[in-house]
């Protein structure tokens, strides 16, 4: 079954730049397809009590930075030749976990499949920090390519 719609969830790293570089050879071995390139924000702290604090430059500030990745994503994929695209940023829901964010945009929109960089951490750095990626492959119900980061 040829993928019609590719949702590709972006961050900064470079495992989240070569998931795109991934989706964009998809793109043009499935012309029809499209991509949605999808980031989910992270616009909070966590103060010594626990509680999510908003500081009101801060937020905006990292709303800038969130919108300027999905620009320069944009110029890219027009860069490539990739016409059949879209963008969407989401507020995080410190409520819930990204992966699961993730996973309901995908099947909201629906995707065929989902791309994803994973850091590939292991031990107790990936005790610590956990796996989006990881969460995406438990919860989606369609396809998952992990693209590792070097």
């Amino acid at each position: 079954m040829p993928y019609k719609n590719i949702l590709v969830a972006v961050d900064e790293s470079q495992s989240s730049q070569l998931a795109l570089q991934e989706a964009i050879k998809f793109s043009r071995i499935l012309p029809k397809c499209l991509l949605r390139i999808l980031h989910v924000g992270n616009e909070f702290f966590i103060d010594f009590d626990g509680k999510a604090i908003y500081p009101k430059d801060t937020k905006e500030v990292f709303k800038d930075a969130q919108l300027a990745l999905l620009k320069n994503i944009e110029i890219e994929l027009r860069e490539a030749h990739i016409s059949n695209f879209e963008t969407r940023l989401v507020e995080e829901n410190p409520q819930v976990k990204i992966a699961q964010q993730i996973v309901e945009e995908a099947k909201s929109w629906p995707a065929d499949l989902i791309i994803l960089g994973t850091h590939g951490r292991k031990g107790l750095q990936h005790l610590i920090v956990g796996s989006v990626a990881e969460g995406v492959i438990r919860l989606a119900t369609m396809p998952v390519l992990l693209i590792r980061a070097e």
